[in-house]
């Protein structure tokens, strides 16, 4: 028997596709499907499933792995750049992870804690004095965590609408494959120069502090195209579809209103 095609056609943009849903709410929510590719894999839909699949030593997170779930036949526009931590396996994960585990300690983060806060009161006052209707992508979703992630990896706020156009290219797939990897190769260029300035000028920053500790400047590359596109991209679609989610259930934003304590598992 021929495992279903992978539906991607959404209902609404807000929403997951109608089979998404039907494979969540079978008994077992594990399924078997067909991807764009021709490729057979399993598609997980349920927290839990997902948590032990990504703690499971037997799954690989190599995308060039001959057994990796590609979504189309066309080479990744990743496959330009060095391997970076999340696509690397045992033993070589250990050391990758060693050497940046120290940026994501409860201490620096707390230390960031006050600056973040700032971007975001200050984005916040800005949409509440502003003009009305205002466009909360533009006001806050997208720009809080993109100055966010600037000052952490020490890259210039003002280059900002280069990455953040490139980036959105790169996790379109309304753009061609072409498209896609002449967005990599010049995010990958323009993060190129800039480490070679930090090289040659260091600066406490998450990258000057890579290149400080003797690390592989193509491995810091790596790292920075990274969290340059997960550290902004995902967070503004997260904000964007939290807003809609509760605006949505007002039930659930009454209750996080009376007990703000649920705010971090809401998020999860």
């Amino acid at each position: 028997m021929t495992a279903p095609a992978l539906q991607t056609t959404r209902r609404c943009p807000y929403a997951p596709p109608d089979e998404h849903t039907r494979i969540r709410d079978t008994e077992s929510g594990i399924s078997q499907v067909t991807l764009p590719s021709g490729q057979v894999a399993w598609a997980l839909s349920r927290l839990e499933h997902i948590r032990a699949m990504l703690t499971d030593p037997r799954f690989s997170s190599d995308r060039r792995h001959p057994n990796f779930p590609r979504f189309t036949r066309e080479q990744p526009a990743f496959d330009l750049m060095r391997r970076s931590i999340i696509q690397l396996d045992p033993p070589e994960h250990g050391p990758a992870r060693r050497a940046v585990v120290g940026e994501f300690t409860v201490r620096r983060m707390a230390g960031l804690r006050p600056r973040i806060q700032q971007i975001v009161d200050d984005h916040i006052d800005a949409v509440l004095t502003g003009p009305r209707p205002a466009d909360l992508v533009q006001a806050l979703s997208l720009p809080v965590p993109s100055l966010v992630i600037c000052e952490q990896l020490g890259v210039p706020y003002h280059d900002h609408d280069f990455f953040q156009t490139r980036s959105s290219a790169l996790l379109s797939r309304a753009v061609s494959a072409e498209g896609r990897k002449q967005a990599v190769t010049e995010l990958r260029d323009y993060l190129r120069d800039l480490i070679a300035e930090k090289a040659a000028e260091p600066a406490d920053d998450l990258l000057g502090r890579q290149l400080a500790q003797g690390n592989d400047p193509e491995d810091v590359l790596s790292l920075a195209f990274l969290l340059l596109i997960a550290g902004h991209e995902t967070t503004a679609n997260m904000i964007s579809l939290g807003v809609v989610t509760l605006l949505e259930r007002p039930q659930e934003l009454t209750a996080l209103r009376a007990d703000p304590t649920r705010t971090l598992p809401a998020i999860e």
